[in-house]
């Protein structure tokens, strides 16, 4: 069984920009993926779309994280990137960004442009299950995701409503 955390909140609200969070912590374990939900109930269409990560590993890169949108879309936000550095620390994925996150080097912290685009989700309702899904490749390191947001802008002005995925 992957685990589902539960301990969903909203951010902050900012204009148009609503950020949603899920802060607990879920161990990373080798040759494993940890999901992590969020759960959003209202409707609107997604006009730009970023994630912000925190979690320790001691091996970033062992670990390929990617976004499953509610469609079942997946966007890679970083493969095996980083080498033997630890650590992801107020980590932006922005498809603006100048920097390529397979370009930087770890640990990661700044804004950086993921693997994949995320403005692939741009125009799709916001509303579904979001799963930030955080696989370790490789054995010897382990590590903990301690929070994940995503940073939306809706084209509606929607107050966004979410519940947190009950634990299996």
């Amino acid at each position: 069984d992957q685990p589902v955390v539960s301990d969903v909140s909203i951010g902050e609200v900012t204009g148009r920009m609503v950020t949603l969070s899920n802060e607990a912590d879920f161990g990373i374990s080798d040759y494993q993926t940890t999901l992590s939900t969020i759960v959003i109930t209202d409707s609107g269409t997604i006009q730009d779309l970023n994630v912000q990560i925190n979690l320790n590993h001691t091996w970033d890169g062992d670990l390929a994280i990617s976004l499953r949108a509610p469609d079942g879309t997946v966007i890679m936000l970083s493969n095996r990137h980083g080498g033997s550095a630890n650590n992801y620390t107020n980590t932006v994925f922005d498809d603006e960004s100048g920097i390529s996150v397979a370009a930087a080097s770890a640990p990661f912290s700044g804004i950086f442009r993921p693997d994949g685009l995320l403005s692939a989700l741009d125009g799709m309702d916001m509303q579904g299950t979001w799963t930030l899904q955080v696989a370790d490749m490789a054995g010897a390191d382990s590590g903990t995701l301690l929070s994940w947001s995503m940073i939306i802008d809706p084209t509606t002005g929607n107050i966004i409503l979410f519940y947190p995925v009950p634990a299996k």
